[in-house]
């Protein structure tokens, strides 16, 4: 505990936990000189925060970490670490820890010397290797594995041994990339307790990239959502599954229903939808107004639908058909046509004495207009 502590007060300092420790300014990343995978990105990342990049393949989440890295270069811009400008200085020479999903070990040495090598390019002496390998071996847990070749150790155990190797020489800053993607889902979901409880002893600063959204919610301060090379919304994971900024983010983070139809009246970010199919809905403008007549589409949590007795004292409500329900365990997914011939999913726990609904009949849903998002277009971007 004295080590840790040790770490975080040299590393961090009490005083500068709200300063960024990394900033892009204006960052561009085109690799043809035509099409950009990374569009103008300004991004500040806070000393001590847990960052998620999260987006589908090709969004430029990856390329943005691999420029931070030092392994690729912007076409334009500047990434700034710790107040000094890194944009061309070699990623040897940032002091910043990395880990990849192929964990990167050398086989041929073991735990230790793989630790240790680190520290040898940085031309630590020999005690102070021997004391910091010691150190970070005790806090991944891997005390008794020294000797072990990565051969010898399974994925769980070698993902250890990266994350030991990335903060050994005491960086301030470590990137990981898909650490957890080659881990079963039972693993997985245990590294992100240990990545998360091992930043929150060390007070570094993590910037992480995956794909997977549940890993996402589960282990960031905040998340940015990329698509086209561009942040769509940044937030922290509550605000961006409760408050999407656009019909993509609704779209990406979790599932959603959606409706579609035409504004019909705004008052502030309440708005008053036509509903394809006959009926208006109240919802929550999120982006700015198409224009009264003009098309938009809405977005509903399946938690969030009622049905039955509780949906006809909702916001909105209207009659649905069943048209199939699936049991998982501690909830039911009931699959509903709207008026509007749309598919809807709602989850509903699984209580003892609950009405089953059968296929073919007939149920009113309905759902509060706080828990509906209506978006007049997708290109809404929100980077702060």
């Amino acid at each position: 505990m004295q080590f840790l502590n040790l770490w975080r007060a040299t590393a961090l300092g009490e005083d500068n936990m709200t300063e960024s420790m990394v900033e892009f300014r204006g960052v561009q990343k085109t690799y043809d000189g035509r099409s950009m995978v990374v569009r103008n990105l300004d991004l500040k990342v806070a000393q001590g925060e847990f960052l998620t990049l999260l987006g589908p393949s090709g969004s430029g989440k990856t390329t943005t970490l691999m420029m931070l890295a030092g392994f690729e270069t912007p076409s334009h811009g500047d990434i700034i670490v710790d107040g000094r400008c890194v944009t061309d200085t070699p990623a040897h020479k940032r002091g910043i820890g990395v880990v990849f999903q192929s964990y990167a070990l050398f086989p041929h040495m073991t735990v230790a010397e793989n630790l240790a090598y680190p520290l040898r390019v940085r031309r630590a002496s020999q005690a102070e290797i021997n004391e910091k390998v010691k150190k970070a071996i005790d806090t991944v847990k891997l005390r008794g594995f020294e000797d072990r070749k990565p051969a010898q150790l399974s994925g769980g155990q070698k993902q250890r041994v990266a994350l030991a190797r990335a903060i050994v020489f005491q960086p301030r800053l470590v990137l990981m990339d898909e650490p957890l993607g080659a881990l079963d889902k039972q693993l997985r979901e245990h590294m992100q307790y240990e990545i998360k409880q091992l930043h929150e002893r060390l007070g570094i600063t993590v910037v992480y990239v995956t794909h997977d959204q549940g890993e996402a919610l589960t282990m960031s301060d905040r998340i940015a959502i990329f698509s086209e090379g561009v942040i769509q919304q940044l937030a922290p994971p509550m605000d961006l599954y409760e408050h999407p900024a656009n019909a993509f983010v609704a779209a990406f983070i979790g599932e959603n229903n959606q409706l579609s139809g035409r504004l019909a009246n705004v008052q502030g970010s309440s708005w008053t939808v036509d509903m394809r199919g006959g009926g208006q809905i109240r919802a929550i403008g999120r982006t700015d107004s198409p224009g009264v007549g003009k098309g938009l589409s809405m977005s509903i949590r399946p938690e969030r639908l009622l049905l039955g007795d509780i949906a006809q004292k909702a916001d909105n409500h209207f009659p649905c058909r069943v048209l199939d329900r699936i049991y998982q365990g501690d909830h039911v997914r009931v699959k509903l046509q709207a008026p509007s011939e749309e598919i809807l999913v709602a989850k509903i726990p699984n209580k003892r004495g609950a009405d089953l609904l059968e296929a073919g009949s007939v149920v009113i849903a309905g759902f509060h207009a706080e828990d509906c998002s209506a978006f007049g277009s997708t290109s809404a971007r929100v980077t702060e």
